[in-house]
């Protein structure tokens, strides 16, 4: 199983560099939008959903048009197709879209186009290479300790422009064989634990920080000012159709900068987007969160608020899939090793987990996704010998 997790990490760009990487990111989302222009049939006619078929005819095109490198133009056909596809699927389902577009100032990188060391990044850009510094902290550290272990490489991001300044969503993988356990029966459950470090971390090894979040704010449920009260599928259309019309406002609030819970409700609706992707990629029949309900210190904090509002986004997208997200009261989740079953809490030491028992060590929200998935599968496993043996009686 694949330990994957994307960390954004803010790059030290110089005046020539920004220059260079502000061409860039608008020359892909020209290549993007134009893309979901062709793709879109505004007149009820076909609609192209294969990426293959808009590469055929819209490759050469961009490659004259802009200065972009091929993989980039690839990867901006890719981005448009998507959309039109998440539109497309949206109309079957009776709801009304529109034309998918881009505004949001960012460009899709893989590994043939973006090499990290030690110090920085070097990212292709419409004219050569630029090379960019780190700005160093704690997270950067434990990714690029990361890609220092053999089993681990980097796997592309995403690169954008946030109120002036410039960050490198790096995803990374490393083999993890023993992340995600079926029993046959009950499926595969993909925990998820919801904490104040990281936004979200998933028992596949993917962590999402809080690097995304305006300052770490998210609103109360009924904030006048947070977008929620559109409802998920606003938000929905929000990231898929950010210069339509209906969501011009909370686009602006967003990507602008001028709503910092605007910007964070809709990083948690990209997150969630994600971790229904991953339950899909590794053929998870439910997302499990922890219930923090039941806890009254954690259950009014910003972890239950977050996590809350990213279940709503989890759930509306999830239904999409048939995969069922549950949520499970798991007081042990953080004390208890994921890997042999000892339960001490001096087996946890903030966002370190070494059990006391079998040795076992790896990042603390990683022990307790694990633990949530687990949980629900035992959970699930005695619902059935109870009611088996209801049955016999």
């Amino acid at each position: 199983m694949e330990d994957r997790r994307t960390t954004a990490i803010e790059l030290d760009v110089s005046a020539d560099a920004d220059r260079l990487l502000q061409e860039t990111v608008a020359q892909f989302e020209y290549c993007a939008n134009a893309t979901a222009e062709w793709c879109w049939a505004d007149d009820g006619g076909h609609t192209v959903t294969r990426i293959a078929d808009a590469e055929r005819r819209l490759f050469r095109r961009f490659r004259r048009e802009t200065a972009l490198p091929p993989n980039l133009v690839q990867q901006a056909v890719r981005r448009g197709v998507e959309a039109v596809k998440s539109s497309v699927a949206r109309l079957n389902d009776g709801e009304r879209v529109g034309r998918p577009g881009f505004a949001s100032g960012l460009a899709v990188y893989d590994e043939r186009d973006a090499d990290l060391d030690r110090e920085g990044a070097s990212l292709a850009t419409t004219d050569g290479r630029a090379s960019c510094d780190f700005v160093h902290s704690t997270n950067v550290e434990e990714t690029l300790d990361r890609l220092a272990d053999e089993r681990c490489e980097f796997r592309g991001g995403h690169l954008e422009c946030r109120d002036g300044d410039w960050y490198l969503h790096a995803s990374t993988v490393r083999v993890d064989a023993s992340a995600l356990e079926s029993d046959g029966e009950h499926g595969t459950a993909l925990g998820v634990e919801v904490g104040e470090e990281n936004v979200a971390v998933a028992s596949d090894g993917t962590f999402w920080s809080t690097d995304g979040l305006a300052n770490g704010c998210v609103a109360p449920a009924g904030d006048s000012q947070s977008p929620t009260g559109s409802g998920v599928k606003s938000m929905d259309s929000a990231v898929e159709n950010e210069t339509n019309g209906a969501v011009e406002e909370a686009n602006s609030a967003v990507e602008k900068g001028t709503n910092e819970y605007g910007r964070a409700e809709l990083y948690l609706h990209r997150v969630g987007n994600e971790l229904v992707t991953a339950a899909v990629e590794h053929g998870c029949s439910h997302i499990v969160f922890e219930d923090v309900t039941h806890d009254s210190e954690a259950g009014t904090g910003a972890s239950a608020t977050t996590s809350k509002l990213l279940r709503q986004y989890v759930e509306y997208r999830a239904a999409e899939h048939g995969v069922e997200v549950a949520r499970v009261t798991s007081e042990s989740a953080a004390h208890r090793c994921s890997t042999c079953g000892f339960e001490h809490e001096d087996n946890h030491d903030g966002e370190r987990f070494e059990c006391l028992e079998c040795g076992f060590q790896n990042h603390a929200a990683y022990n307790a996704s694990r633990n949530i998935g687990a949980s629900y599968r035992r959970r699930q496993q005695n619902a059935t010998e109870t009611n088996a043996n209801a049955a016999k009686q």
